[in-house]
């Protein structure tokens, strides 16, 4: 059943001396730039998954400021 629910993720723009933070990844042999992000747990806050986040994949420890936006995928 957990299949049905639908997947949240969240992304934060960091920018710093007119710079955005992006995060290389790689896939099939093939490169790709994203925002650091990733999916939210039951139970968590945007924010928090954002914060959690940023520390797993950055290292970095932030607050989260305002929220941008939401997009919906079908």
């Amino acid at each position: 059943m957990e299949n049905n629910r639908p997947r949240v993720r969240v992304a934060g723009i960091l920018i710093e001396n007119d710079k955005i933070l992006l995060i290389e990844h790689s896939k099939n042999d093939r490169s790709y730039w994203l925002l650091p992000g990733g999916g939210v747990d039951w139970g968590e806050t945007t924010e928090e998954a954002l914060e959690r986040e940023f520390l797993e994949e950055t290292n970095l420890v932030v607050k989260t400021e305002e929220f941008l936006f939401m997009s919906e995928t079908l």
